[in-house]
């Protein structure tokens, strides 16, 4: 292991990185040390998947790695699947694995940054995803602080030693070490003036780079360099500048507030030549603030495209502006956005200015768009836009349907709870309701609202379906002997009403209490008639469930 007692320089990150003998990099130590700038520096050219905090959930690292679609369709499959179950944990990272190793880039690093942050529902998965990964070729980067660290994930992060893994241990640097730091980033500061910056920061990276940029803003430091002559008088202006108390953005100028405040609605930036036009300025005057945001690293480029350098500073501009003049410039962006067919922004700005009816309009239509095309979250999310806006049955019921087929029963809880309150008369919210509770374990209050529903049920189909919605809950509670009860009965009725797929699956819910209670030849019977009824149904998934019942049974009776 290679214990590194001062902060690394990019040029010796970088070699690290490239060594081909390392799999794994733990990066750490105390918070605002410049783990991040650095090895981001380092980074620079090689190909990379960055992620941090906000990708730290299933949902997120789904997303990041366009998995939530396949993740959803199988697990709406698997969860029908035999009472022995299939580990979601197991499916979830042989899919991200699969993903993984489907990338052709072999060169390919993986970024954990901030990863002190992770919560129990990914730490879980750490060990197993660091075992396989380094077992490929790809390269695995771990940066976390020490002071922002659980102690479950310190536990977590102490396993990961042993061959191909290298620790980096950044200090917060002292005095010295600090001036090298910012001399390596090309500034030039008398000592006079260094003093009062390290003092104000007390060593911390970020401090540090915002005093210089206040500085930068009064024009202080030009290019790097400082500009007057450390005289006393001079030690005093940035003593009383640094210490103010001001933000750096709040020492901006109007119109760098302005160019600011436009570029952070742009959701995924904006052309440049695009904003000045928007803004009514001198080509000049907006090429020359762009260029000092871009210096003072508030806005990136990429090309022409311009954008915030870090979303959390788009509060921070909102908040240098009146309420009116916001929603003003969010319409004319909005305007942008749809003159450039970027819906779903002009959607949101529109809705965020108050015109409700124009965001109506953009969001349920993108919406169900996103729907038909399969992509499920962006469809969700859009269409609760739309929901919040005015109510929609429509809307509503696309909403559970597509928390359904994502799994995502939490989120489901409480919109079916809104909808219930303002809607209590719908038979159907209160049906997810009760589905989302079932799914989240809450069984007792499940099974309170499919009594409801039995009782207030007025056709067969509706009873067969809390029959054996029912049913399902009494199993979950292991109140076998109520839910066989409920199978009989609709095993009665789906014969009555010719409900073939009903039938099958109360006999496979049967099986599945034979099971649970060790009558694994009773069980197997119940499952077989099951099968016999659906076989020849284009009925896969019930199908599919079936013979992974039965398999199990075939293996647990016949050992290897």
């Amino acid at each position: 292991m290679l214990i590194l007692e001062k902060i690394m320089k990019e040029e010796e990150v970088g070699k690290l990185i490239r060594d081909p003998s390392t799999r794994l990099i733990i990066i750490h130590g105390p918070s605002d040390t410049g783990k991040t700038f650095t090895v981001k520096n380092a980074l620079s050219g090689m190909n990379y998947i960055y992620m941090d905090e906000k990708d730290y959930s299933i949902n997120g690292i789904l997303k990041k790695f366009q998995l939530i679609n396949d993740y959803a369709r199988y697990m709406n499959i698997m969860k029908t699947i035999s009472p022995t179950g299939v580990s979601d944990k197991e499916i979830f990272v042989t899919m991200v694995m699969k993903k993984i190793n489907s990338i052709k880039n072999k060169d390919l690093i993986l970024v954990l940054d901030r990863a002190g942050r992770m919560g129990e529902e990914i730490l879980q998965f750490v060990p197993e995803f660091v075992s396989r990964l380094m077992e490929t070729k790809l390269k695995l980067i771990i940066i976390y602080s020490d002071d922002d660290l659980s102690p479950n994930a310190r536990y977590v992060f102490q396993l990961f030693r042993g061959e191909g893994v290298k620790e980096m241990i950044f200090n917060r640097p002292d005095y010295r070490e600090l001036r090298d730091i910012i001399s390596n980033l090309g500034y030039l500061i008398p000592e006079g003036v260094f003093a009062i910056i390290y003092s104000r920061t007390g060593g911390y990276i970020s401090r540090t780079l915002e005093a210089l940029r206040i500085l930068e803003m009064k024009k202080f430091i030009v290019d790097g360099l400082f500009m007057k002559p450390p005289t006393e008088e001079t030690l005093r202006e940035v003593l009383s500048l640094l210490y103010s108390g001001k933000s750096p953005l709040q020492e901006l100028g109007e119109k760098e507030k302005k160019v600011l405040l436009y570029i952070s609605l742009a959701e995924n930036g904006i052309d440049a030549f695009d904003l000045i036009s928007i803004l009514d300025m001198r080509e000049d005057d907006a090429i020359n603030i762009l260029d000092m945001l871009i210096k003072l690293k508030y806005v990136d480029e990429d090309g022409n495209n311009v954008r915030l350098s870090r979303v959390e500073m788009a509060g921070e501009i909102e908040s240098m502006f009146s309420s009116l003049y916001i929603n003003s410039a969010r319409v004319k962006m909005a305007e942008y956005m749809k003159s450039k067919g970027r819906k779903e922004e002009a959607g949101k700005l529109y809705f965020l200015a108050g015109r409700f009816d124009d965001a109506y309009e953009y969001l349920r239509n993108l919406g169900f768009e996103y729907y038909e095309e399969g992509e499920l979250g962006k469809a969700s999310e859009l269409l609760e836009y739309t929901l919040r806006i005015r109510y929609d049955e429509d809307v509503a019921y696309k909403i559970l349907d597509i928390l359904t087929l994502l799994g995502d029963y939490e989120k489901m809880i409480g919109i079916a709870e809104r909808l219930l309150m303002e809607h209590p008369d719908r038979a159907y919210y209160k049906i997810k309701y009760a589905e989302a509770l079932y799914n989240t374990g809450k069984y007792r209050e499940a099974e309170l609202i499919f009594r409801d529903l039995l009782k207030e049920a007025k056709n067969d189909n509706d009873i067969l379906y809390d029959y054996i919605a029912l049913s399902r809950v009494l199993i979950a509670r292991e109140r076998f002997t109520e839910a066989r009860e409920f199978l009989e009965k609709s095993l009665e009725l789906s014969r009555k009403i010719n409900d073939t797929r009903n039938e099958a699956l109360a006999l496979r819910l049967l099986g599945n209490i034979e099971f649970y209670m060790d009558k694994i030849e009773k069980a197997l019977e119940m499952y077989k008639k099951s099968l016999s009824l659906i076989e020849n149904m284009q009925l896969m998934e019930d199908i599919a469930s079936l013979y992974n019942n039965i398999a199990n049974i075939i293996v647990e009776e016949n050992p290897a």
